[in-house]
């Protein structure tokens, strides 16, 4: 797996969702709220087919990786979490 600027991982819910865990990622990476972001998720990347693939995979070792401005993103399913993380660009 790639060097993460930021890892965030959502655990314990019965049913957790990939945006939410992008989003709070990225919030995170920015120093932002969710809310402040620069760029909507819908922009880069369909947040209901992301759920929808996590969902459906949840055992399976699983990974999306996806452009962002200035940066890209990774997200996995590892020991039943989702987890997230930004690779800045030429990091």
């Amino acid at each position: 797996m790639t060097e993460c600027t930021v890892n965030h991982r959502i655990g314990g819910s019965s049913d957790p969702q990939a945006s939410i865990v992008v989003l709070e990622t990225l919030a995170q990476y920015n120093s932002n709220d969710v809310d402040d972001l620069d760029f909507r998720l819908y922009d880069v990347i369909d947040p209901d087919a992301l759920n929808k693939l996590f969902s459906h995979q949840p055992a399976s070792d699983l990974s999306v990786e996806f452009d962002i401005p200035d940066g890209t993103v990774t997200v996995w399913n590892a020991d039943g979490e989702i987890h997230a993380c930004v690779d800045d660009e030429g990091e």
